[in-house]
């Protein structure tokens, strides 16, 4: 049986998941976990708080989805284009991953909460898995370097939190040919 804490997360993730952060409420929350309201509150301040905490662990989940579901053999271009695919059509229909990059008040929420907002992505933690792969299999051009590559792909997920100020009507196609052009630059 879960513990309670675990209970509520749970519940919130799948609340946060369907209908976004403004449209789910903590009475919501406590309803689907089978708690009293009054019992959230041992163990969450906050919606927000619950909210950062459910991202974290949804992040987590669809990263090693889209890390269990690619093949480590396809060329870097193939790979780079399966994982961007994958990573916008797993966020695409997940609100509470979606959610934060699009509304101006949970991004702003994040970065205050956490220096680490960039490094918990989906984007940056699926990339930073990829690039040890790369080091490990000896595929970095070594007048670049594993730490070197990853700030590279840090500065595209930079960029990835401020996707809706760049004006493009294909925002998916740009981020692959970023990519395109950073692995020939990182790779040998």
């Amino acid at each position: 049986m879960e513990n309670i804490k675990e209970k509520i997360l749970n519940s919130a993730i799948e609340k946060f998941k369907v209908n976004g952060y403004k449209q789910t409420n903590i009475q919501q929350i406590c309803k689907d976990a089978d708690i009293a309201t009054g019992s959230f509150y041992k163990y969450y301040s906050s919606k927000e708080e619950i909210y950062f905490d459910s991202y974290k662990k949804e992040n987590e989940k669809v990263k090693e989805k889209i890390l269990s579901a690619i093949n480590f053999d396809e060329t870097p271009i193939e790979l780079i284009s399966s994982i961007i695919s994958k990573i916008f059509e797993e966020t695409s229909k997940n609100k509470l991953l979606n959610e934060w990059s699009t509304s101006k008040y949970l991004r702003e929420k994040l970065q205050s909460k956490s220096d680490l907002i960039i490094e918990e992505s989906v984007v940056f933690k699926t990339f930073k898995e990829l690039i040890d792969y790369w080091d490990e299999k000896r595929l970095l051009n070594e007048n670049v370097g594993k730490e070197e590559a990853i700030e590279m792909f840090n500065a595209i997920s930079i960029l990835d939190l401020h996707q809706n100020e760049i004006q493009t009507s294909n925002y998916q196609k740009l981020l692959k040919n970023m990519f395109t052009a950073l692995l020939s630059l990182i790779l040998k």
